[in-house]
């Protein structure tokens, strides 16, 4: 049960990490300078299907991010305390996600549900509203729960890990201002392959001997 757990965790880590990064790099949706052509094509009707998919790969990899979080919490209950404030801020990072992809993606969304068009600079207040709540909210609250799944004794993990944790933390406080929002990303990616590929190895023994002294 513990190994099909830090499994799943696993891929709701990668699912996260490689979702956000094709919705942010390859769709890049318009922000930080302002600029009425891109804003127009962000909202022309042939690219009302691209927000669409865009939205749903966002929230997709929410989901993969509340597994992630849901297991570390369940680890860290284990370890130490009832893993509230792990569960507290990784839920309102979560939370910040989904609510800034929507907010970005209000405008193409509306009109492709019959809306009538608005000025570019009101297009571009609500991508800037859901940056800030994407990045400001759900990246600040992402890198609030790794530092504390990082205090010793919250979570069993390499000292390595516990470290590049850490980094990523400290770092990932700063997501608003956007480029340190990657290392995020980062951190997801490896802890995700770390959670597939090291952590059921090392859980692998004591699963077993767990097993063997069960029927006594």
């Amino acid at each position: 049960m513990v190994l099909q757990a830090s499994r799943w965790a696993g891929v709701g880590a990668l699912g996260f990490a490689i979702l956000w990064f094709v919705g942010v790099i390859l769709m890049s949706p318009p922000g930080g300078n302002y600029s009425a052509k891109d804003l127009q094509a962000f909202t022309a009707s042939g690219h009302r299907t691209k927000a669409v998919i865009e939205m749903a790969l966002y929230l997709v990899g929410v989901v993969g991010l509340l597994i992630l979080i849901t297991h570390l919490r369940r680890l860290a209950a284990s370890r130490r305390g009832d893993g509230g404030f792990v569960w507290g801020a990784g839920l309102i990072s979560a939370a910040g996600f989904a609510i800034g992809t929507v907010l970005i993606n209000t405008v193409p969304m509306g009109l492709a549900n019959g809306g009538r068009p608005v000025p570019a600079s009101v297009t571009y207040m609500f991508t800037q509203t859901g940056f800030a709540a994407a990045w400001g909210i759900g990246g600040c609250f992402l890198a609030v729960t790794l530092l504390a799944l990082a205090v010793p004794g919250s979570l069993a993990m390499p000292s390595w890990l516990r470290w590049f944790t850490i980094v990523a933390g400290v770092i990932g406080v700063f997501s608003l201002a956007f480029f340190p929002f990657f290392i995020l990303i980062v951190w997801a990616l490896v802890t995700g392959i770390w959670l597939l590929v090291a952590a059921p190895a090392a859980a692998h023994p004591a699963t077993r001997l767990t097993e063997q002294e069960a029927p006594a």
